[in-house]
């Protein structure tokens, strides 16, 4: 008797009190679906908000840009390097969420046009550099935006600085929300230079990048 139920587990089965076990279990289906919001879905809260805006930019849509930083540099005299100074524990950042769900990419750019006192004197030779880095907003799993650039250059006292293509996402690439952090951006600024304050207006873009398209 004991050879005959060896013999019958072997070949998937065995006989308990006159009935047949399968050793296979049976299986069943589960489905999960996800669908794309309406086009007008409303704004993301930002994350990490910057405290003199905290609502962010208040944009809807499926394709947002959900919070921009302000910049505030800061030295002393009249030429040299002029540090941002941050809200105390606080990281310039700005948030984009993709909520499309098509993986067709996206690209973040910036333009700072010329700094220019109220009286509309320009700053001259004065070179900006925003170092950048991303980082996955919350609970999301998607692959990080592959192309993440430094903004370095310097800013042309009539036409400004175009820093295009500061984040972008190619094909599958950043779903969801992801949080371009901006620490220890500076101006450094040539001698020549009149005293008082000086304004720029960063104006902040976000388009679909073409489908696997990587330059």
């Amino acid at each position: 008797m004991k050879k005959m139920l060896l013999c019958s587990a072997l070949l998937g089965s065995l006989v308990l009190g006159g009935l047949e076990v399968s050793a296979v279990d049976p299986t069943s289906e589960g489905k999960a679906t996800l669908e794309t919001l309406a086009p007008d879905a409303p704004a993301i809260t930002p994350e990490n908000p910057d405290p003199t805006n905290p609502n962010g930019t208040g944009q809807t849509g499926l394709l947002t840009i959900d919070a921009v930083p302000k910049f505030d540099f800061q030295g002393t005299g009249l030429k040299g390097t002029f540090t941002d100074v941050a809200p105390e524990n606080h990281t310039r950042n700005a948030q984009v969420t993709d909520r499309r769900g098509t993986g067709a990419g996206w690209e973040l750019g910036l333009k700072i046009s010329a700094f220019k006192t109220t009286e509309g004197v320009a700053l001259k030779g004065a070179k900006i550099t925003i170092p950048v880095s991303i980082s996955a907003g919350k609970e999301n799993e998607s692959i990080a935006p592959s192309q993440v650039n430094q903004v370095n250059g310097l800013i042309d006292p009539v036409a400004g600085l175009d820093a295009s293509k500061m984040v972008a996402a190619m094909k599958d690439e950043g779903y969801g929300t992801w949080i371009a952090k901006f620490e220890n951006a500076k101006l450094d600024v040539a001698d020549g230079n009149a005293k008082g304050e000086y304004f720029s207006t960063f104006t902040w873009s976000l388009g679909s990048a073409p489908v696997g398209e990587g330059e």
